[in-house]
This record gives structure tokens, sequence and C-alpha cells, in this order.
């Protein structure tokens, strides 16, 4: 479960969070984020959310007071889905996953996970709820919603039903403070996990994956079952401060011209301007190779290029205008360029508009040309 402050938002984040949805833990780009897994076969493969390890360097499974290093084998972001791997010297415990297509409105389930570790411990801790809706938020239709409680850290876990199978992977909640400034009422468990239908289909495209059969030896035991299954994620990320960017040629970002700071200043202007929906430029232009981006750690071009489509097709009206800055400020990595913007942006059907203001926080690496290698964003309302 994400946490409104800066460097807390991709572009698509920014949407998910002024629709009052949460979908990460994270301590920030400095330290470690953490959720929960679950062993999906006995070779050792582990499914997670996406978010959990993006961006990181280093993923650490903690399982049953043994610690692992996981490679990741399948990566799905845009269902939020990763299938990790690691090597044990014997089976792995493991839970069957059973199609969602049969889950009725009302059905029991359950998770175990892993929720705040610094401040509640790595014991696992159980929650049961209902599926209290077939649909997610906006009626999405690949995630239930859930009515049993989940904290930081449970993303990523087994949404068991009463037989010990898994019917989705828990992944997000309602901001309950964002939902008080939009409805004036606090929500109470509105919780969201993804179907397991999804995660079929991606353990389908996982290379050396064979998913076991779906039968239990024996229909007792179940909550124990679920608890040996399921493992503690931590994702390392490297530090920002000795980060370097690898800047690629940018055809879009204006050369150094009589000095570097009014450079600067125009790339920042002509990169919040091919935000706009009226533009035919576009924000990726403006990346370097890899760039610290937002919450998600170092991403490469690829992943950034999904993000803003993500952000562009949620919100296909979009529009910004600089209230403050750019600064220019001189870094031991080059420049770091901060400015304050307002931002309107609507779907499709203009049913859902929001506005705000955003604090853009530049990091800018010279090459032949100027590209940014880390961005963040504060959103204030």
């Amino acid at each position: 479960m994400q946490h409104v402050g800066f460097t807390s938002f991709s572009l698509a984040g920014i949407a998910a969070f002024c629709l009052a949805t949460f979908t990460a833990f994270a301590e920030g780009p400095k330290g470690p984020s953490s959720g929960s897994g679950f062993f999906i076969s006995p070779e050792g493969f582990i499914a997670t959310n996406s978010h959990v390890i993006r961006g990181a360097s280093e993923i650490q499974i903690h399982h049953q007071k043994k610690r692992y290093i996981a490679k990741v084998v399948s990566n799905f972001p845009d269902a939020d889905i990763a299938i990790l791997k690691i090597d044990l010297d014997v089976d792995s415990p493991y839970l069957p996953i059973t199609s969602s297509d049969s889950c009725r409105l009302g059905d029991d389930v359950f998770t175990i996970g892993f929720p705040n570790p610094k401040i509640q411990g790595v014991s696992p801790k159980y929650s049961k709820g209902h599926i209290s809706g077939l649909m997610g938020l906006h009626d999405d239709d690949f995630k239930f919603q859930i009515s049993l409680p989940v904290q930081p850290g449970n993303s990523g876990g087994a949404l068991a039903n009463s037989k010990g199978l898994v019917v989705g992977i828990v992944t997000s909640k309602l901001d309950r403070m964002r939902m008080v400034e939009l409805t004036g009422d606090f929500p109470e468990n509105v919780n969201y996990a993804i179907k397991s239908s999804k995660l079929l289909a991606a353990a389908q495209l996982t290379r050396d994956l064979a998913l076991p059969s779906t039968s239990l030896d024996s229909p007792d035991g179940v909550i124990e079952r679920v608890r040996d299954a399921t493992v503690l994620v931590k994702a390392q990320f490297p530090d920002p401060t000795t980060f370097r960017a690898t800047p690629v040629k940018n055809t879009k970002a204006p050369k150094p011209a009589k000095s570097t700071e009014q450079s600067l200043v125009e790339l920042v202007h002509s990169y919040l301007k091919a935000g706009d929906s009226d533009s035919t430029d576009s924000q990726l232009n403006y990346y370097g190779g890899q760039v610290w981006y937002f919450d998600q750690g170092l991403l490469d071009r690829q992943h950034i290029e999904q993000d803003i489509r993500e952000y562009e097709r949620a919100w296909p009206t979009r529009s910004h205008r600089v209230l403050k800055g750019p600064t220019v400020t001189k870094t031991g990595e080059g420049y770091t360029a901060t400015v304050t913007s307002e931002f309107i942006v609507a779907d499709d059907m203009n049913e859902h508009t929001i506005e705000g203001t955003t604090s853009f926080e530049f990091a800018i690496s010279p090459d032949e040309k100027w590209v940014i290698s880390r961005i963040g964003v504060e959103v204030k309302r």
C-alpha cells in the first residue's frame, strides 16, 4: 500500500491516488520494500505483486527462518503479477490455484501475510472476510472487492477460499483519508484482490512452470497449509545517491545553449508541455536509458513507456501550467530542477476530473543532450 509523499507516485500512480486506491507498501527509494508472496509449485516458484518488487536490485525471500535470493522469471506489470523462483534442496510447500470463475458473492476468504513487518513483526498474520464484490474499483473485471482487513505488507499474499485454494492475490485498498475528502465518510474494509484467472494466465506464460493439481490430500489444516506456503518478500533498491544514469540520444530535449540553467528551464517547460493531451510530443523523449522513476526504483525506457501509456489511457484530457520555477541547482551528478505545476486531468467521459498541484524534481545528466535521470512528484490538493 503506497503512502502519499515525495517521490511516491508514477504518472499512472497519480491517477490511482486520485481515485483513492493504494497499491504498494514501500519505505521510499533509500529503503527496502516488503510484501507477501506464496509458493505455487514445489519447485520453488512464488507468486506476488509486481509492484512489490518493481525496480529492485535484489529480492530476498524469507521462509521458515531461512533467507533466499530470488530471481524474477515472469513479470506482468499491467496485471500487477510477478512470478519469482528460488533454488531449494527439497520440495517447497505450495498452494493450488483454482479458477476465480467459480467464486460467488459472499464467499468466505482469508489471507496470511506479513503486514507492517517492522512494527508488527515477521511472524505471519491471519485475516479473514468475504468477497464483497465480484468486480473491483470502477467495475474492474479482473479484481474482487474483499472485506478482510489488510495492511501495508499484505500485498502479494494469497486470497484463499475455505478449502485453501487460491482464488486471488491481495493487491490494494482504498485510502480512508482520501475517501473522507471525497465522500465525507470513512470506508470500512474496502480492499481489492486480483482474480486467480489472471494468475493462471500468467503461470501459463511462465517458462518451466507446471502448476500442480488443484486437488488436496486432506481438507484438514487449511490455515496451516496456507501459512506454510506463504513467504515474506523483501525488495532491496540501489542507493540513488550513487546512481548515474546511462543517457540515450534525445531528439526532443534542447541542447545547452547560452547557459546551462536556461537550457534546463526550457527542458522542464517542454517536458511538462509534452504531457498535455494536445501535444504531439511525448514525455518519453526526455528520459535517459535508465531512470530513478518515482517510487518504482530504477526503470528502463520500456517500463517508463508502459507507465506513460497507462496514464494517458486513463486520463485522455490533460493540461499543466507552471506555477513556480523551475529552480536549477548544480549537483555532483549533473543538475537538479524543481518545478511546481498545476494540473487538471479528466477521463474519456469527463465523469472524473482531478485538479491539484504537483512538485516535480528532475535530476538531469548531461550527454550530447540533456536527459532526465531521476524524477519524483508530490501531490498537493
